[in-house]
This record gives C-alpha cells, structure tokens and sequence, in this order.
C-alpha cells in the first residue's frame, strides 16, 4: 500500500476514536489495506499513549471552537459548555484544522439542538456570531471596493449579508455575553441587527424597514426610490444584481 493511502486510514483511525465512532470502512478499502494492516489499526487503539493522542485532538477541537465562538460559549453558560462541546465532537468526526470552519460546524450543529437546549437568547446569539464569522472571513480576503453612490436598477442581497431579530437590545445581550453578566429577558418585540461588509465594526442596528427590504432582496428586486434601501446600498448589504 502507498505511504499516503496508509496515513489516511491511519488519520481516519485516530479522528474515528476521537470522535467515539469506529473508523469508515469505505477509507480502509479505498486504502487497499491488506489483511495485516487492518490487525495492526485495529490493535492501535490498545497501545499504551494512543488515547492521549485522542485526548489532545479533542482538546485540540474544543479549543478551535472556544478561539473563534466565545460568544455562543458564553451563552451557553459553564453547565452546558463541556457537555455540548464533547456532544459536537462524538457527532460532528473528521475534524477542520481551520478555526473558522469548525466553529461554523460547532453553530449548526447546535441549531439543530437549540429548542432541546432552550437557552434565551440562544438563536440569536448563533445566528450573529455565524454571521460575522462569515463575513470577517470574506472581508479578510479583501476590503470591499466604496459603493456607488446610487445603486443600480436592480439589487440583491450581498451573499454575506444577514440581518438578526433578537428578542432583547441586541447591544445588551452582547454586552451582558462579553461581561459574564446575567442576560436581559426576552420579550415578544423584535430589535434588528444588520450584519454588512461596510459597516464599522460590521455591524450596527436596523430597522424593521431595512430588515424586510434585506429579506425581500434575497431574490433580485427592482431599486425602490426609499431611504432604508439606500442605507442598505451604503452599508454593502445589497450588491448589484446578477
């Protein structure tokens, strides 16, 4: 067997274990294991230090997401955090060695835990943070070019462009995260925050107006003569449509 294909099943063995998941078998026959080799991985992890390596990739994981999603974290409170992180680690295997890619994975993964775990404030919080995860990532790659001054006839929502409904000030759910302090009460009334490239900080308030328009501009839509598209425009949250 070739010396990459070997260090694949030998790297699909080590993220299996971490994972606490039994290896593909579809890697080890990709890899053409011979019948030796398949004893030899199996008998791994026995060997004295093998779950000290599978401890440090587990930590190693934890880390990544606790780096790049402190506010999610946060939310979530020190009850929960460790169980949550060991629950996306065992769930979500083949791990990224990117920071913002796990985190990403870390954030869906636990929207689809969100109604079991019933944190308040908890989708939100999700939802901002993969936002400006996103964001921050592209605007890395390059500051956006100043927009026109007016837009064009037709405009879309810029890919990376988001728009969050938090139930409470959202500079006061953050802030209390950011402070280790208790967490304003929901209410049934909606406060907009706009995630856009041009925007200092990336983000800043919005209003019910500019958060319809960014939903409705998820589809190509005719420029409407109306401020709220306009802030939008400035704010690089609509893009010329394609």
């Amino acid at each position: 067997m070739a010396l990459h294909a070997w260090q694949n099943a030998l790297a699909e063995t080590l993220s299996a274990r971490a994972s606490r998941i039994a290896p593909s078998l579809d890697a080890f026959d990709a890899a053409a294991l011979t019948a030796a080799e398949r004893e030899w991985l199996a008998m791994l992890p026995h060997e004295p230090g093998f779950e000290v390596t599978c401890d440090v990739q587990r930590w190693w994981r934890h880390f990544r997401v606790q780096s790049a999603a402190p506010l999610t974290l946060s939310a979530l409170g020190p009850d929960l955090r460790r169980d949550v992180l060991d629950d996306f680690v065992e769930s979500c295997a083949r791990p990224s060695s990117f920071f913002v890619r796990e985190a990403l994975r870390f954030l869906d993964f636990l929207l689809t835990r969100e109604r079991e775990l019933a944190m308040p404030h908890l989708a939100q919080v999700v939802a901002f943070e993969r936002a400006m995860l996103v964001l921050s990532e592209s605007v890395a790659l390059g500051l956006p070019p100043p927009p026109a001054e007016s837009p064009p006839p037709t405009v879309q929502c810029h890919p990376h462009a988001a728009v969050v409904a938090f139930h409470a000030p959202p500079e006061h759910v953050i802030g209390a995260l950011v402070n280790a302090q208790d967490l304003p009460p929901e209410s049934d009334a909606e406060h907009w925050l706009l995630v856009a490239p041009n925007l200092p900080n990336l983000a800043r308030r919005a209003t019910p107006l500019e958060a319809w328009f960014l939903h409705t501009a998820h589809e190509p839509m005719p420029t409407l003569n109306h401020a709220a598209l306009r802030t939008l425009w400035q704010a690089g949250a609509l893009i010329p449509a394609a």
